[in-house]
Parts: C-alpha cells; sequence; structure tokens
C-alpha cells in the first residue's frame, strides 16, 4: 500500500500571523497562513496543528477524507510537534488542537523532517489563509453518515469495537467507521438496567440514542449534542451473563483439580517399630 504522506515546516512567525508550507509531493504544495486575531501561547505549534486538520479534512489533499491513521504518513518541523503527540511534553493548551493526530489519525507514522528540496517547491506554491478562530473550539473531527448523521468517535468507542468482536480486527477504527456508514442502522432502545449501568459510567446525559443493525448483538451509544452525536461505547447487553457464566465454569473446574489433586495425594509412610521378643 502507496503511503499518503504528507510534510510540513514551519516558515515564518509574527505574533498575529504563522506561516507553515506544506507538501504531499512535487506537484501537490503550497503555504497556509494561519490568522490569529490574538496573541496566543505556543502559537507556532497550534499552528502546524491546525494547518495539518485544514489540509487533511478540508481541502482533502489526498482527494479523500480521512477516517483513519493507516496508510499515511506526516513529517513535522520540529520534535516539539512528537513529544506532545506522544505525551512526553505536557502542554494542556495544546491537547484540542493536537488530539485528533493520536485519535482520529492513530495508526499513522510520525516523524521530524530533515533537509529537503521539497520546501523549496511548497514555498513556489499556492498560498492560502486561515483563520485561527475557526478553530478554537473546533474539537473532534466530524463525519457524516447515511443514517446516524453528523457523528464524533471517542477513542474508548474504538477500544470497545475491538474487544467486541470475535475476529482480528487489523485496522479497528477503519473497520468502525466502515461498521458505522452501513445503511441498515436502526434505533433501539436502553434496556432500563443497562441505561442506570451506563448513566453510572458515562454520566446521565439526556437525550443518549442506542442504535443496531438488525440481528446483531452489537450495540452503539451516542450521547446527542448540538448538532451531533457522540460515539461513547459499543456493547453485547448479554455480555455480563456470559461473563457470569465463564466465572461459574472456571471456578467449577478449578475445584475439579483441586479434588483430583486431593485424591492422587500420597500420605507420607510411617516406618513400622518391629519389637523384639526374647
Amino acid at each position: 500500500m502507496n503511503m499518503m504522506t504528507l510534510r510540513t515546516w514551519l516558515v515564518d512567525s509574527s505574533l498575529d500571523k504563522v506561516k507553515i508550507a506544506w507538501s504531499t509531493g512535487l506537484n501537490k504544495c503550497g503555504t497556509v497562513i494561519v490568522a490569529f486575531p490574538e496573541p496566543q501561547a505556543s502559537h507556532e505549534l497550534i499552528a502546524e496543528f491546525v494547518a495539518i486538520r485544514h489540509l487533511l479534512f478540508h481541502e482533502q489533499v489526498f482527494d479523500r477524507y480521512p477516517v483513519a491513521g493507516d496508510g499515511h504518513s506526516f513529517f513535522f518541523s520540529s520534535e516539539q510537534i512528537l513529544q506532545i503527540i506522544t505525551g512526553a511534553r505536557k502542554t494542556r493548551n495544546l491537547v484540542p488542537y493536537a488530539r485528533f493526530l493520536w485519535s482520529d489519525m492513530l495508526g499513522a507514522a510520525m516523524k521530524v523532517n530533515g533537509n529537503d528540496d521539497r520546501l523549496q517547491s511548497a514555498l513556489e506554491g499556492p498560498s492560502l489563509t486561515i483563520e485561527f478562530d475557526h478553530y478554537l473550539h473546533a474539537g473532534k473531527i466530524t463525519y457524516t453518515t447515511p443514517v446516524l448523521g453528523k457523528i464524533q468517535i471517542s477513542p474508548h468507542a474504538v477500544q470497545r469495537y475491538t474487544e467486541r468482536n470475535t475476529d482480528f480486527i487489523k485496522s479497528p477504527r477503519r473497520s468502525l467507521m466502515r461498521f458505522l456508514y452501513r445503511p441498515e442502522f436502526v434505533q433501539t432502545q436502553l434496556p432500563d438496567s443497562v441505561l442506570k449501568h451506563k448513566s453510572m459510567r458515562y454520566g446521565p446525559h439526556d437525550p443518549a440514542e442506542t442504535w443496531t443493525l438488525p440481528g446483531s448483538n452489537l450495540y452503539l451509544l451516542f450521547i446527542v449534542k448540538d448538532g451531533y452525536k457522540e460515539l461513547v461505547t459499543c456493547y453485547v447487553p448479554d455480555l455480563a451473563p456470559f461473563k457470569k457464566r465463564n466465572a461459574a465454569l472456571r471456578r467449577k473446574e478449578q475445584e475439579s483439580i483441586w479434588r483430583e489433586k486431593q485424591a492422587k495425594a500420597v500420605l507420607p509412610k510411617t516406618k513400622k517399630k518391629i519389637r523384639v521378643v526374647l
């Protein structure tokens, strides 16, 4: 599989503007100017994150709307970007702008740019300006599906989707996205017992929606927000009885093994005393 590679360079910076050069190849490149209405801490790092997000999801420089990170590679302008993504550098104010790289683009290869002649081609390419305000409260990436509408996906939901599948999934996020785009989804009601359990875990959100496919035992729990739904978990309603049954079987098996060992245990032999009669 050919890697889709996006390279970014920090070119110029002032208090109100940051210029980022980008390239996906010699023929597809240019610059992005991120305009800040007021000073921001770490604005150069924020500008690079904003530029990458804009290029991926708005400009769609790979001629598609990305749904997963596998098959993508990113080359950043500095080691600081990598440290933020890996968590080696703790900067809470940057998390909202960088989150899409370790959630929506999970699985992508990420490195730091070296000396590259692509930079000169990028500087000679077209330039566009974006306002930072558009990304100030951007949040997670939103996807538009045929039946579920506009949705966002939590990392916990991807993890649960993987755990609830019996088959090996090479790319969990891509597999989940294909699943969410299916047109057969129907909305269903949560049983009171499940609703109580989910409310304790995720908070008493109202309204919440549950969707599933006809004939499927996998259910999706969404929290309805302003203009979109967030997928918070995937679950199998009958999972608890299965866990209880499996635990009982394990206990029974352990007791059987213990009894078998006890039956085979050999008591230490005692030496018989020989009485000699004179």
